[in-house]
């Protein structure tokens, strides 16, 4: 998990809220093909408190990818934050998922980046997907 998470920490930079930011992720792993899908739902973190609606992308080995909780629920080590395995703590309930790929138009407009020239993933972490 600490590649994928380095290699989309750039977009963790961006001015985007859960739903942009989650978007903008998913375009690069569907680019790269790693298996993955978008949720729609809300998020509960103990102590800190829920956000809903919540977007955030999950990973098929179980990992979640989340750099927006904080910035609803606080910048406190209780809430999560970047790529990561969630615990008891916090508890994501999906409504609903959606595709969210965006046009290579639409990810510069939102990121300020070319979609084709973003880095490549390579995987090489042995807890990598």
């Amino acid at each position: 998990m600490d590649g994928i998470a380095a290699w989309l920490q750039p977009l963790d930079l961006l001015s985007l809220e859960c739903d942009g930011l989650s978007r903008a992720v998913v375009t690069l792993l569907r680019r790269e093909g790693i298996e993955h899908r978008l949720c729609v739902g809300a998020l509960t973190v103990t102590p800190a408190g829920t956000i809903d609606p919540h977007f955030w992308v999950e990973l098929a080995c179980g990992a979640v990818c989340d750099y927006r909780a904080r910035m609803w629920l606080g910048n406190i080590p209780a809430v999560p934050h970047g790529v990561f395995l969630p615990d008891d703590t916090c508890q994501y309930s999906m409504r609903g998922q959606i595709d969210g790929t965006l046009q290579p138009a639409v990810f510069h407009a939102l990121t300020g980046m070319e979609l084709a020239s973003y880095p490549a993933y390579v995987p090489g972490h042995p807890m990598e997907p």
